[in-house]
Formats: C-alpha cells, structure tokens, sequence
C-alpha cells in the first residue's frame, strides 16, 4: 500500500472522529475515544456526525 493511500485513509477516518493528528504536520495519528470504541465493537459508524471546517468545507480537518 501506498504512502499516499495510507493518508488518504487517516484523512477519512479522522473526519469521522475515529482518530486525531498528533503532530501539526499529519504526519502522526492517535485513536480517539470513538475510535476506540469501534474496534472494540461497542460504538456504530453511525453513532458520529463529523462538524465541517469552517477554513476548509467538506473537511473536518483544519
């Protein structure tokens, strides 16, 4: 898999509040609570309504 596939993917997955940056520079990840949930099966994809950036529409990411 791809540098830029990976990405692309944490860019999904922390819209949706499943994981955070942990550097200013995206370059590191950490799960959140929510995150955590889900792998342990006790939180539904559905369960999280992701807030639009205001500097960037469509993105939850600054």
């Amino acid at each position: 898999m791809s540098t830029q596939k990976i990405r692309e993917r944490l860019r999904v997955l922390a819209q949706a509040g499943y994981v955070e940056p942990w550097t200013d520079n995206y370059e590191l990840f950490s799960l959140t609570i929510w995150g955590c949930l889900y792998l342990d099966g006790e939180a539904r994809a559905d369960q999280i309504v992701p807030e639009p950036s205001p500097q960037r529409p469509g993105y939850v990411l600054d």
